[in-house]
């Protein structure tokens, strides 16, 4: 698993934790506002807090590029993470299986890019040539 990969992973369980109710805005007015002391955390919860806000402003960017992805590379994207998540091959693309790898790692090299140009990803990030990546 490479740098994009984990990067992708982190959007992938940051969306699962959003579940919206109907009839209700994602984030309320008044909630956004409020902050719990943390006079009662070690450094170790701090730092956990401060982990969860980058995740949360990454992912809060890859949204929409992973948005603008044809459906094609959506489906490679999703079913790629969902495996990552799984820790193991569970998920089978349900559309186009026999190009899943070649898909997502077309995906990849759409994506690079621009998490480079938006500072999401180290500009020293090398996407493996398809014969490296298997394809």
């Amino acid at each position: 698993m490479d740098r994009i990969d984990e990067i992708l992973l982190d959007w992938h369980e940051w969306q699962l934790g959003y579940e919206p109710v109907r009839g209700y805005p994602s984030d309320s007015v008044f909630g956004q506002a409020y902050r719990s002391s943390r006079q009662w955390m070690d450094l170790g919860d701090i730092n956990e807090e401060v982990e969860r806000w980058i995740i949360e402003g990454h992912s809060r960017a890859i949204d929409p590029l992973v948005a603008g992805l044809d459906l094609r590379l959506r489906i490679a994207v999703n079913t790629a993470v969902r495996n990552f998540h799984a820790g193991a091959d569970i998920w089978t693309n349900p559309r186009w299986p026999l190009t899943q790898n070649a898909d997502y790692e077309r995906a990849k090299k759409i994506l690079a890019p621009i998490m480079i140009a938006r500072g999401l990803l180290d500009s020293s990030y090398m996407i493996p040539s398809s014969r490296e990546a298997g394809g």
